[in-house]
């Protein structure tokens, strides 16, 4: 979620007021790209806006990305990061993970969204 300040989310959609601390893991890099190459497609996405031909490009920028990932690492791919996700989502300790901010009108269930 781009609230978080540790998610990718915030990284690949920052809004203002709110400090993004995200870092890249290791494993989301493979063999044929590095930081430079996701900033690149970042930065793509971020000037895109409305502009078809931009996002367009930056959509071939992940998608060149994902299949050079799944290439050079499928078994983090196909078996591993699912894997992640289940813990992340689902084995976790608390609210924190849930897709609703503390201040938002729907966290509390005597409130309507």
């Amino acid at each position: 979620m781009w609230w978080d300040k540790r998610s990718a989310g915030c990284y690949f959609e920052p809004r203002p007021g709110y400090a993004c601390v995200f870092e890249m893991p290791r494993e989301a890099l493979a063999p044929g790209y590095g930081r430079a190459e996701v900033e690149e497609a970042r930065s793509l996405f971020l000037r895109s806006g409305s502009d078809p031909s931009l996002r367009e490009a930056a959509r071939e920028a992940f998608e060149h990305l994902t299949a050079l990932y799944r290439k050079q690492r499928p078994f983090r791919y196909f078996v591993l990061a699912p894997i992640d996700l289940v813990s992340q989502m689902v084995l976790h300790s608390g609210s924190y993970y849930l897709p609703v901010r503390w201040g938002s009108p729907c966290y509390s269930p005597s409130r309507a969204c």
